[in-house]
């Protein structure tokens, strides 16, 4: 596999698991789903962009108790959203989330996460405090979020203790029966993280999430 269609899978994957948690696996079903959404040339982020709004829709009312959210769910979304970039005529009417938006949005989340910023993850105020004033000074720039949305969870990834990481290695290799070592150093790094994120609100600057 090439190092951009390992990419493609692996971003796809990891970002799945963002936002659904267990199971850390795809199913074959899944599997199929990306391997159409790549036959058909749909770009990463727009793939991204489907997957979020697919998200949002499963909170809003598709999610019933119990069920979690798949590819087989967003796979509509992202054929829409690939839609909308192929025809800038479809959909007009409607009102279009903007990057300003998306941007504003950041903003607003940077402010309240800095306002009662938690005590045990201080270590993010400087980098949070150097945002809001980036996203001041004009046009934020959607890579540049990209890349320091992935420094800020390294940056968690580091507050973990070794027990920490041992205790979900084996909860991982015991729910799910993953025995490559490698694959599941990189689920316990996405469980982690992501239980930080919501244990205490810190939120995404990506403009993906938005």
């Amino acid at each position: 596999m090439s190092k951009d269609r390992e990419r493609y899978y692996q971003s796809i994957a990891s970002r799945l698991f963002s936002f659904r948690g267990s199971p850390f696996v795809l199913s074959s079903r899944e599997m199929e789903i990306v391997e159409i959404w790549e036959a058909d040339g749909i770009p990463l982020a727009m793939v991204l962009e489907g997957m979020r709004q697919g998200y949002e829709a499963f909170r809003r009312g598709g999610a019933r108790r119990g069920r979690k959210l798949t590819l087989v769910f967003c796979h509509p979304h992202v054929l829409k959203a690939y839609a909308l970039l192929r025809d800038r005529g479809v959909g007009r009417g409607e009102q279009k989330v903007t990057q300003e938006d998306k941007c504003r949005e950041i903003g607003n989340a940077v402010e309240a996460f800095l306002a009662e910023l938690p005590t045990q993850v201080q270590d993010l105020r400087d980098v949070f405090a150097g945002l809001r004033k980036e996203l001041t000074r004009g046009p934020c720039d959607p890579e540049r979020l990209e890349r320091l949305d992935e420094s800020i969870e390294a940056q968690l990834f580091h507050m973990a203790s070794q027990t920490d990481l041992a205790r979900l290695d084996r909860e991982i290799r015991n729910e799910h029966g993953i025995e490559d070592r490698e694959e599941r150093s990189r689920l316990v790094r996405i469980k982690w993280v992501k239980s930080l994120r919501e244990r205490h609100g810190i939120p995404h600057v990506s403009p993906f999430y938005y």
